[in-house]
Order: structure tokens, then C-alpha cells, then sequence
């Protein structure tokens, strides 16, 4: 009786002629269930949740589209200075020993150059891998010896 009221309304999950009542009570009650989540997530996502003001929410948005045509002038304009910081750094006489490192690109080798200059007689070989942090850090106090690796960083890249 029950599954064919619930065949006639057409509101309800449609049930298979072989339905007994049990089937139909659980059909129904799976059917009142889900309408009750769908409605409930609905409410949630529709809630005005960590929301501004509108005039703020605005000012956000024009700050983010700023950000983002800064951003895009960057991207734009990183290929042509990459490519003239390659070329100038072709002319200097150490191009190729800095070129000779392993997995040294162009543009890497221009950034050791930079930081570690052309003077030859600034650093010691020791000293370059002191300051390059691959230098083993020797620590000895009583009787007992440690032997670590350098953990450095440039400043501004972390």
C-alpha cells in the first residue's frame, strides 16, 4: 500500500513494480535523507561566510587585479632580460669557467658570478667552499671530535 502511494506522487524516487514495503519505507527515508543533506549543504555554501563589506570586497579585488597586471608585466618582460643578462655575461672573460660547473645554465652562472666576483685572489678554494656551504664544519671540544656540513643561506632567498 504504502509503495503505491509513493508511486503515484510523482515528488518520490521512482520504485520497481516488485517493491514490497519494507524496500519503499527505506527508498523513502533514503530519499527524505539525501533532500535533507542537499538542502543543508545548499544553506551552507549559499551562508555569507567570511565576507567584507561590499566596497570592501571591491578594493580587494582592484588590489588583487593590480597584483596581477605587476605580475604579468614581470612574465612579460623575464624572457628579453634573461636573455641580455646571457649575452652580456658571454663577453666577460670567465664566462666559461663559470659555464664548465656542472648543471650551471646561463643565467646560473651569471648569478655565481655575481656573488662571487671576479677578483681570483678574493677567496681561497677552501675559503669558495666555505662560503658556498660545502665545506665540512669541524667542531672539537675535550675529547670528542664532529665533523657536520654548513647549513647557510643566501640572504633573500630563504
Amino acid at each position: 500500500m504504502l509503495a503505491d502511494i509513493i508511486r503515484m506522487n510523482p515528488g518520490h524516487p521512482v520504485l520497481p513494480e516488485t517493491s514490497d514495503e519494507a524496500t519503499a519505507v527505506a527508498i523513502l527515508a533514503r530519499a527524505q535523507q539525501d533532500s535533507a543533506e542537499d538542502a543543508r549543504l545548499r544553506d551552507l555554501f549559499a551562508a555569507r561566510r567570511l565576507r567584507q563589506r561590499p566596497v570592501t570586497e571591491d578594493a580587494m579585488g582592484q588590489r588583487a587585479l593590480t597584483h596581477l597586471a605587476a605580475l604579468s608585466h614581470a612574465c612579460t618582460h623575464t624572457e628579453p632580460l634573461a636573455e641580455q643578462t646571457a649575452q652580456a655575461f658571454a663577453r666577460h672573460p670567465h664566462h666559461e669557467i663559470y659555464r664548465s660547473f656542472p648543471a650551471c645554465g646561463s643565467l646560473v652562472a651569471a648569478r655565481l658570478f655575481a656573488e662571487i666576483g671576479d677578483d681570483p685572489a678574493r677567496f681561497t678554494a677552501r675559503g669558495l667552499r666555505a662560503c658556498a656551504g660545502t665545506a665540512p664544519l669541524t667542531w672539537a671540544w675535550g675529547g670528542s671530535r664532529s665533523v657536520t656540513r654548513r647549513r647557510v643561506c643566501t640572504a633573500g632567498t630563504g
